[in-house]
C-alpha cells in the first residue's frame, strides 16, 4: 500500500490547490499553483511506479519480509559480508526450505573493481578478496541440503545493492567517495518488467 506520508502530503497539496482555485486570481498565484500541481504529478507517478518507502537509514530497513516470503530473491552487492551476516538467521531459514530460490551476486575476486573498493575503504585488496570468501563460506554454511542457491561472481562496477522479491525491490546507493556515511534506501512494490527496464 502507499504509505501515510504519501497519502498526507497528497492531502496537503490538494488543499493547497482548492484554496488556489477558490482564491485571488494573480500571476504569482498562478505560478503556485502550476508548482502545486506539477508536485502532485511527480508524486502520483511514483506512486505508479510503486515507490513505497525512501528511509535516510538504510540500517533501519526491515528485510525480513522480502528474505523471508519471497519465492525468488536476488541480492547484489560488493562483497557481501555485512550484509549477509547481519541477516545470517533471516538466510538460514530461507536456505532450509528447497521451494524458493535465492542468487547472489557478488564482486567476483579477479574483477578490477576490488581494487577500486580497496581503495575507496582504505584496505588492502587482500582484505576486500577475503570479505568476498567470507559471505560464499557463510552462504555455504548455512544452506540446506536441497537448497536452491547460486552464487556468481559479476565485473561490473555496482553503484547500489539491489535485493529483488517477487514485486519487491530494496536499492540502497553506494557513496563513491571514501569514507562511512549512512546511506538511505528506497523500496518499491508492485514491480513488473517495465520497472526493471527489461
Amino acid at each position: 500500500g502507499v504509505s501515510l506520508g504519501i497519502v498526507g502530503s497528497l492531502m496537503l497539496i490538494l488543499g493547497t490547490m482548492v484554496w488556489l482555485q477558490y482564491g485571488m486570481q494573480s500571476p504569482k498565484v498562478e505560478t503556485v499553483e502550476r508548482v502545486v500541481r506539477e508536485s502532485i504529478e511527480r508524486k502520483l507517478d511514483l506512486v505508479r511506479l510503486g515507490l513505497v518507502h525512501v528511509h535516510p537509514d538504510c540500517t533501519a530497513v526491515d528485510y525480513g519480509p522480502i528474505i523471508s516470503e519471497s519465492h525468488r530473491l536476488v541480492v547484489v552487492v560488493n562483497d557481501g559480508r555485512t550484509w549477509a551476516s547481519v541477516h545470517r538467521d533471516r538466510l538460514r531459514k530461507r536456505l532450509a526450505d528447497p521451494q524458493k530460490d535465492t542468487v547472489f551476486f557478488l564482486i567476483h575476486p579477479e574483477s578490477q573493481m576490488v581494487e577500486i573498493l580497496a581503495r575507496k575503504g582504505s584496505k588492502d585488496v587482500g582484505v576486500i578478496k577475503s570479505r568476498i570468501q567470507e559471505t560464499v563460506q557463510l552462504l555455504e554454511e548455512i544452506k540446506a541440503e536441497g537448497t536452491s542457491l547460486e552464487i556468481l561472481g559479476h565485473w561490473l562496477f555496482n553503484p547500489y545493492s539491489l535485493v529483488l522479491g517477487d514485486n519487491t525491490a530494496i536499492i540502497t546507493p553506494y557513496f563513491i567517495s571514501r569514507g562511512g556515511r549512512t546511506v538511505p534506501d528506497r523500496k518499491s512494490t508492485r514491480l513488473n518488467s517495465s520497472h526493471l527496464g527489461i
